[in-house]
């Protein structure tokens, strides 16, 4: 009897090892793309919590990262990776077009009635190699939130969504930025600049001095704060001459802080 349970609890060890090891180590497909994906806990309505990841060795020239209801972290690394733990019903898809890689989950009719006051359980961490600047970058956050470690690309657009976006550090040519009831937060070095602040703040830490700049601010109700430029209170408008770059902010009832 005790040689019977001996046997039958190896062949679970090993199969469970087995199992293991197609679970986080997944197919190699041609490119040398590695894969996992695995749904967890499924309930009887057929939602359970979910787990995926990607791994690249090649390289992309564009990243698109649509998002709502998850944290998103974007962290430098030796390649392109892309990891997911969470509800199954926001589970991101990922796509390669080319040289652009796509993630993206905000395609779904999720409830905007069940999201509001939702912690944000659900995690998705993308990993870019150390030394990549995209030619182009679209990050749009709906009711998420973004910490990106670095994000350097020639053409940065960002759009905040009743979310939140925190960049460490990045440089380009351009950068966009929107904030639609959502907070922008960053450090960056671009030339020309877009802002457009509907209900939400935006605060970037520009490397260069932001005095040199060509500046054009115009607020409804807001705030803006930008090198020599102070506009506030309805109806406001102020500029600033500068051959540096520049910068072109309008802002509703938000603020707009530029230094």
């Amino acid at each position: 009897m005790k040689k019977n349970y001996t046997l039958i609890l190896t062949i679970v060890t090993v199969a469970a090892i087995i199992i293991g090891s197609i679970i986080h180590l997944g197919s190699c497909a041609k490119n040398g793309h590695f894969s996992y994906d695995v749904t967890l806990d499924k309930n009887s309505e057929g939602e359970g919590e979910s787990r995926f990841g990607e791994s690249y060795n090649q390289t992309f020239k564009n990243i698109e990262l649509n998002i709502c209801l998850i944290e998103v972290e974007v962290e430098e690394g030796n390649r392109f990776e892309v990891q997911y733990e969470g509800k199954e019903k926001y589970k991101p898809v990922v796509k390669t077009d080319g040289d652009t890689l796509r993630i993206s989950n905000n395609d779904r009719n999720i409830s905007i009635s069940v999201a509001v006051g939702k912690n944000l359980t659900s995690k998705l961490k993308v990993t870019v190699p150390k030394g990549t600047t995209f030619d182009k970058a679209n990050v749009m956050a709906n009711m998420a939130k973004f910490d990106i470690e670095k994000l350097d690309a020639k053409e940065l657009n960002l759009e905040a969504n009743a979310a939140e976006i925190n960049i460490g550090d990045t440089s380009g040519e351009k950068l966009v930025v929107g904030a639609h009831k959502g907070d922008v937060n960053l450090s960056g070095d671009y030339t020309d600049i877009e802002i457009e602040s509907a209900i939400g703040n935006i605060n970037i830490d520009l490397a260069q001095d932001v005095t040199k700049y060509q500046v054009s601010a115009h607020t409804d109700m807001g705030s803006v704060e930008c090198g020599t430029v102070s506009a506030k209170g309805i109806n406001s408008d102020s500029s600033q001459n500068g051959d540096l770059g520049n910068i072109e902010i309008t802002c509703e009832m938000g603020n707009v802080d530029i230094h």
